[in-house]
């Protein structure tokens, strides 16, 4: 799980990034003022609701290795149903 959401956390800091011309980081993130951030934080939360076949976010949590290898090792180990 936190794997997953680090890998989600890390795409939105990009998106967001990439709203502000790609000057946001770690330290730079300090110095946007709060009331420009949170519309764009705002403008997020829909794309995280989308349609999980076509959702950015889900697909960046099925393209982890660790996530891949989570459900490899659940999945071989689970009965064959007939």
């Amino acid at each position: 799980m936190e794997i997953s959401l680090r890998g989600v956390v890390d795409a939105l800091v990009e998106d967001i990034s990439m709203q502000f011309g790609g000057g946001i980081g770690p330290s730079a993130a300090a110095g946007v003022p709060l009331a420009k951030l949170l519309p764009r934080i705002t403008q997020l939360g829909p794309p995280l609701l989308e349609e999980p076949s076509t959702n950015k976010y889900v697909n960046i949590i099925r393209s982890l290795p660790e996530v891949q290898l989570f459900y490899t090792l659940l999945y071989s180990n689970m009965p064959l149903e007939f």
